[in-house]
């Protein structure tokens, strides 16, 4: 057995080609084994640009392949709960961009899964590992700025034009705050150290009659 982690990529779309699979394929102690895509000529033509010996059309015979260890799951949201519990059942460790799944229910479910099988799962919550991120994290844990009594964090993007799984509410979850605020409430509870929340308060506007998520939200936790 290879020195290397064997890793597969779930999906191809553009998270992947601009992210993952660029970083993963120049990694030391990484070796990309397959991708999969149900487009799989999207797939092929990913494995021939990457050196990737393997591309299919579908996430079990990914898993099937000799030795794969772990696999990166890229796929549109309502996918994620499916496919991180598929390889988790093929006994390999998970990466999924977030969310994990499109409710809490679905995030207990993978918990549970990852317990069984005795595999790690991580959500993509990358803002965390910034250089700049983990100075400050360094100054807040460690004291120096003294106790933290409120973050703020905001996030303004270029509305998305009106079409794609992303302005699907069975497909995403949700919009604005599935996409930005999501990481960015996350960001905020990790650099505070968790705490347990007393009180939440949230209002959300959808605007455009095409979408059926939200196009802005506003939460104080």
């Amino acid at each position: 057995m290879s020195d290397s982690t064997r890793l597969g990529v779930v999906g191809a779309g553009a998270i992947a080609q601009l992210a993952h699979l660029p970083v993963l394929a120049k990694m030391r102690g990484g070796q990309l084994v397959g991708v999969c895509d149900n487009d799989r000529p999207k797939a092929r033509a990913l494995a021939d640009r990457f050196g990737i010996p393997d591309a299919m059309g579908d996430i079990e015979d990914l898993l099937e392949l000799e030795e794969l260890e772990a696999v990166v799951i890229a796929t549109p949201n309502h996918l994620h709960e499916p496919h991180v519990l598929s390889a988790l059942a093929a006994g390999v460790d998970v990466l999924c961009e977030r969310p994990l799944a499109l409710n809490a229910k679905g995030v207990e479910r993978i918990l549970s899964a990852a317990t069984r099988s005795g595999r790690k799962v991580v959500v993509g919550n990358n803002y965390r590992f910034r250089t700049d991120v983990q100075a400050l994290a360094r100054f807040i844990h460690g004291g120096e700025l003294g106790k933290v009594t409120g973050i703020r964090a905001g996030a303004y993007q270029f509305k998305r034009p009106a079409e794609g799984w992303r302005l699907r509410r069975p497909e995403s979850g949700g919009g604005a705050f599935f996409d930005h605020g999501a990481p960015l409430l996350d960001l905020a509870l990790w650099l505070a150290e968790s705490p347990e929340a007393e009180r939440v308060t949230a209002s959300m506007e959808r605007a455009r009659s095409a979408a059926s998520v939200e196009d802005s939200m506003v939460a104080a936790v």
